[in-house]
């Protein structure tokens, strides 16, 4: 953080709150400005009444001017990247529904250089994540929706309302300051609704699978919808994993029977010959039958591993573990281990896919050793 070179006597021991500091460092006008600011303050007060907050509140009013600067010139180089006459084919074609898998991925990206610390791609992504929202604002406007501006304000004054402890005068405990935020979420989805309000509405589809799971079953325990401890939660992971079992178990007899007729067992329930001949009367042959046997089964599968991963997200969040980070560890730990191995059977003068299993064994568990 770069300290103001300001007096001594007046800001004994003070130095510059981040978003002054980031303002320096941008600009050396700015740099003046600050410094001349926070000097009046200070010594307006003679050091004795006004806290540092005041300080930088007050000086970062002083650098409006400078801040939106390259904001205005990002809203003007997408307004050419549309304009209808000059602009960009590619960009001019684009839609919501077509930005909206790049504002995701951006998102991602964003995530990843936070993961890997890299200030200076934080930066980049962070810029890339806005251009985003810069487009998707750019193609309101040329729609006649609304503008960056209205973004900004929308956002703006919805961070105030959910801020009274710091934009007015209320005061909360911790616990009372969530309760408030989640009311507040909530009052606005009610205002949003056009019919009978859901607890779980605003859980957006394009989340990943396991943080809208853990989503969904937070709104649920919201309302009442949850088990009080985790005993219940483990024995339902248990229940699905075995339903699991059976389904697979299911599949590779229907697989087995259907390979091959001699020596396995045909008896059938007075409900699966009725479905039988229900199947046949519609005129679709054994094969077909077959078929259709085959997709039931991989789509009961299917819905069986849905039911277990949804019980492992449930478990995460009883013991507080965010499951979408879990799983990006586990797989990252996994990345490691393997080009671990690839690396030494590659030092063994062989490929991954002549390699014994037993070597790469070895050499997983060695991987092991060394990451532990």
């Amino acid at each position: 953080m770069l300290a103001l070179n300001l007096p001594e006597r007046l800001l004994p021991g003070m130095r510059c709150p981040p978003l002054c500091s980031v303002a320096v460092r941008r600009n050396k006008s700015a740099h003046r400005s600050i410094l001349a600011c926070a000097a009046n303050i200070v010594g307006n007060t003679k050091g004795d009444a006004r806290n540092w907050q005041d300080v930088s509140h007050s000086c970062l009013t002083r650098l409006k001017a400078y801040d939106m600067e390259q904001t205005k010139r990002l809203l003007e180089v997408m307004a050419k990247l549309r304009d209808p006459v000059d602009g960009c084919d590619w960009d001019l074609e684009q839609t919501f529904e077509t930005i909206a898998p790049y504002t995701i991925e951006e998102a991602y990206e964003v995530a990843d250089a936070i993961d890997k610390g890299d200030v200076d791609s934080i930066k980049e992504e962070l810029g890339d994540l806005l251009f985003q929202v810069v487009f998707q604002s750019q193609v309101a406007v040329d729609n006649g929706l609304f503008d960056f501006e209205a973004v900004a304000k929308s956002i703006a004054d919805k961070m105030i309302h959910r801020h009274p402890h710091v934009f007015g005068d209320k005061k909360f405990t911790r616990e009372e300051l969530k309760a408030h935020w989640e009311k507040s979420k909530a009052d606005e989805r009610a205002k949003r609704a056009t019919q009978n309000v859901s607890a779980l509405d605003g859980v957006a589809l394009p989340l990943p699978a396991l943080t809208r799971a853990e989503k969904i079953q937070s709104r649920a325990a919201r309302v009442g919808f949850d088990w009080t401890s985790l005993q219940p939660v483990l024995g339902k992971l248990d229940e699905e994993l075995a339903e699991l079992r059976s389904a697979l178990a299911q599949s590779d007899a229907s697989s087995a029977e259907g390979s091959s007729g001699a020596g396995l067992p045909r008896a059938r329930t007075a409900q699966q010959t009725a479905e039988r001949t229900a199947e046949q009367a519609k005129g679709q042959t054994q094969d077909q039958v077959k078929e259709q046997a085959k997709e039931q089964a991989k789509e009961q599968i299917e819905e069986e591993l849905g039911d277990l991963l949804f019980s492992v997200t449930n478990v995460a969040r009883h013991i507080k573990v965010d499951p979408e980070l879990a799983l990006r560890k586990a797989t990252a730990k996994f990345e490691r281990r393997f080009r671990y191995v690839e690396d030494a059977i590659a030092a063994d003068g062989l490929a991954m896919d002549s390699a014994s299993e037993e070597l790469l064994d070895k050499y997983w568990r060695l991987a092991k050793q060394q990451q532990s």
